[in-house]
């Protein structure tokens, strides 16, 4: 087991419960996607809590705006990606893993079948004038975290969803975007979509178009090859930061 799996399960009281012991390859167990968090804090001893909780991905953090232009405000966007009506009354939603239950959604939410849901800062999770606000928050411009748990009665439930989003540019939102392997990336998309399904990737101006990262001969150079797929000239520079741009590895 990993702690990094689950955070609910590492020090919040969860336990980890298996998804299916009659179905999951025994070579298996030792892998995140053969477990989920039990549905209640202590876990379920004795019995099976399946069906308490809709499945991990039934509802995701699937865009975010955290930059917004001037007058507007930071949005979160939830999506159901199930073909079933799903209840969010009492879920929270959050910035900060120290206390995951800054917004409580109001009792009676309801999130339809491949809906998608927005919530604000100027009219819920940072308004203290909305009762679910227990400690208003706004999203960062230079990234962080929003978290996703579902709630009953005031406290945590064992669903949970994260989405960790980098830094964004004014008036420019940030989603889910599938990729040919099935999985999502979170990117800057080319267009703000809150409520529907979101918009493209925006792309360039510069983009990577080759990597040499294995020479066939020793002392060659690795390499990296960019291309500006725009009309006009791109200067490598941030101007706001005064840096220039560069490079990161990011081992997966």
């Amino acid at each position: 087991f990993d702690d990094n799996w689950f955070d609910i399960t590492d020090g919040l009281g969860f336990s980890l419960v298996a998804r299916d012991t009659l179905a999951t390859d025994p070579n298996a167990w030792g892998q995140k996607c053969s477990w989920r968090p039990s549905a209640t804090a202590g876990g379920s001893p004795g019995f099976d809590d399946t069906g308490d909780l809709p499945e991990l991905g039934a509802v995701v953090v699937n865009e975010v705006l955290a930059n917004p232009a001037a007058g507007a405000s930071d949005w979160i966007e939830l999506h159901n990606t199930t073909d079933q009506t799903i209840d969010l009354g009492g879920w929270f939603l959050s910035d900060d893993v120290d206390n995951l239950t800054k917004y409580e959604i109001a009792i009676g939410t309801s999130l339809p079948a491949g809906g998608y849901a927005v919530f604000s800062e100027d009219e819920q999770f940072g308004n203290t004038d909305d009762p679910g606000c227990h400690v208003p928050f706004g999203l960062s411009r230079n990234g962080e975290t929003a978290y996703l748990h579902s709630g009953a009665d005031g406290t945590l439930t064992g669903y949970s969803e994260q989405e960790k989003f980098g830094a964004s540019q004014a008036g420019v939102s940030l989603g889910r975007y599938e990729k040919s392997t099935g999985t999502y990336n979170f990117v800057a998309l080319s267009e703000t979509t809150p409520g529907v399904a979101s918009a493209a990737p925006a792309v360039g101006p510069i983009v990577i178009t080759e990597i040499m990262y294995n020479p066939a001969i020793a002392g060659q150079a690795e390499y990296v090859e960019l291309l500006n797929i725009s009309d006009v000239a791109v200067t490598l520079y941030d101007e706001i930061r005064g840096t220039p741009w560069r490079f990161t590895q990011h081992k997966i």
